[in-house]
C-alpha cells in the first residue's frame, strides 16, 4: 500500500509539472462540478489564483471561457457518451476583440470504471487560427523564393520594371503587409528615393511624397542598411517623439516597418521594405529572411546588368 501511494504521489507530481508548463488552460472537476485543480495559465484569463478558485462551482468560473450553459451541456454529454466532448464559445471582451475558446472535456474514471470527474483543456482558438494563417503564409515564401530565383536568372534588363513590381506585389501578399517598397540611395546628392511601391487594396500610395529625402534626417533608416543590417520598427510609438523617421512613418499611418539592405556592408545601394498600416505586426525571423533573400536577388540583377552595360 505504501509503495502504491508513493507511485501515485510521483505520478501526480509529474502530471502537475507537465500541466503547469502548457500554454493551454488545464482544469479538473469532480462529478458535482467543483474545481479540483487548475494550472497557472488559468490565472492569465480569470485573474484568480488556482488555489483560490479550487472548490468553487463551474457556474462561478466558466463564464470566463464561454458560459455555464455550454459547460453544463458539455458535462452532460460526457456522462451520456462516456467520450470527450468539444465545446466552442465566445466571451464578451471588456477591451479589444472578444476571445473565442475551444474546450475539450474528457470524462475521468477510476479503476472500477466509475466516473470520478472531468478533465478540461481550454485554448484560445482565435490566436491559434492567427498563428496557423501566419504559418501558412510564410510557408508560401519558399515557393515565392524559388519562383523569383528562376525569373531573375532569365530576366532581361528591359523587364526590370515589371520584375521589381511583381516582386513587391507577391512579397507584400505573402507577408501580409500593406505596402512593399524599394528605396535607392543617391550618395552624391545625399538623398533617398522611393523607386518602386506596391499597396494593398484600400491603402494610399506614398511614393510621390517619398522623393529627394535628405539622408541626414533619417539616420536610423540610412545607417542600418549601410551596415548590412535589417531595420525593424515593431511599433512607431517607441521611436523618439522628435525623430524625423517617426514623423514620416506616422504621416503614412505606419505601425510596423521592416527593411532589408540591398547589398552588403560597404556596397549597399538601397533597401527593400514592408510596412503595416491596418495593424502592427509581431515581426519574426521568417519575414526578415524573405526580405533579405529578395534583396539579394535585386542586388544580383543590378550588378549583372551594370557589368553588361559597362562592357558594352
Amino acid at each position: 500500500m505504501k509503495e502504491k501511494l508513493q507511485v501515485q504521489s510521483s505520478e501526480n507530481h509529474t502530471r502537475k509539472e507537465l500541466t503547469e508548463n502548457m500554454g493551454d488552460v488545464i482544469t479538473r472537476w469532480d462529478t458535482s462540478g467543483l474545481l479540483v485543480f487548475a494550472n497557472r495559465r488559468f490565472e492569465d484569463y480569470t485573474g484568480m489564483a488556482p488555489e483560490a478558485a479550487e472548490g468553487r462551482e463551474y457556474t462561478e468560473i466558466t463564464n470566463y471561457f464561454g458560459g455555464k450553459r455550454k459547460w453544463q451541456q458539455g458535462f452532460r454529454r460526457c456522462i451520456v457518451s462516456g467520450k470527450p466532448v468539444t465545446i466552442t464559445a465566445e466571451t464578451e471582451a471588456k477591451k479589444g476583440d472578444p476571445l473565442i475558446f475551444e474546450t475539450e472535456i474528457c470524462p475521468e474514471y477510476d479503476e472500477d470504471r466509475d466516473l470520478k470527474g472531468f478533465i478540461a483543456v481550454t485554448r484560445e482558438i482565435a490566436r491559434k487560427s492567427e498563428t496557423r494563417n501566419r504559418t501558412e503564409r510564410l510557408a508560401c515564401s519558399t515557393l515565392l523564393i524559388a519562383d523569383l530565383a528562376v525569373e531573375f536568372i532569365s530576366a532581361l534588363p528591359e523587364s526590370k520594371n515589371d520584375l521589381f513590381s511583381s516582386l513587391l506585389s507577391r512579397c507584400g501578399s505573402v507577408i501580409g503587409g500593406d505596402r512593399a517598397f524599394l528605396f535607392s540611395y543617391d550618395f552624391e546628392a545625399g538623398q533617398l528615393h522611393n523607386t518602386y511601391e506596391w499597396c494593398a487594396d484600400g491603402i494610399a500610395a506614398e511614393i510621390e511624397a517619398l522623393q529627394n529625402l535628405p539622408l541626414k534626417l533619417f539616420p536610423e533608416i540610412y545607417k542600418a542598411p549601410l551596415s548590412g543590417q535589417p531595420y525593424i520598427v515593431r511599433d512607431t510609438g517607441i521611436l523618439h517623439p522628435e525623430s524625423e523617421t517617426r514623423k514620416i512613418l506616422e504621416l503614412q499611418g505606419v505601425k510596423t516597418l521592416i527593411t532589408a539592405p540591398i547589398g552588403t556592408d560597404g556596397d549597399c545601394i538601397g533597401f527593400i521594405g514592408i510596412d503595416f498600416v491596418k495593424q502592427s505586426c509581431d515581426v519574426g525571423p521568417e519575414e526578415v529572411h524573405l526580405l533579405t533573400t529578395l534583396a539579394r536577388f535585386i542586388r544580383a540583377f543590378e550588378a549583372k546588368y551594370r557589368a553588361v552595360a559597362e562592357k558594352g
